[in-house]
């Protein structure tokens, strides 16, 4: 058996390896669920596009948060202000900033 016509799972009755093309399993002898290319296509496109409604809706109320409008504007004062401290990055100073405010905002 070479390696490229042995499957990456195995039996769900005894875990033997199973060829890529099986139907039943050479060792137990349970039938295996074959899933069509289709319908792993077709699954894949309708959770694409539940998740990416899901990520819209949160964003929009993420954006609206009262915390979070603090928060992210507190990461931009950091970001403004790093350049001018030696060895801070704009990034670094966004993470400064915004963790710094979250920091207060947790612990009032």
């Amino acid at each position: 058996m070479s390696e490229v016509e042995i499957a990456t799972n195995g039996c769900t009755g005894c875990g033997n390896p199973l060829f890529a093309d099986a139907k039943f399993c050479s060792e137990c002898g349970q039938s295996v669920n074959v899933v069509e290319p289709e319908t792993v296509k077709s699954a894949v496109s309708t959770f694409a596009q539940g998740t990416a409604v899901e990520a819209k809706v949160l964003a929009l109320d993420t954006i609206k948060n009262k915390d979070v409008q603090k928060v992210v504007a507190g990461a931009a004062l950091g970001a403004v202000i790093a350049p001018a401290i030696p060895f801070v990055t704009i990034s670094m100073g966004a993470v400064l900033g915004g963790g710094y405010v979250l920091y207060k905002r947790l612990t009032r």
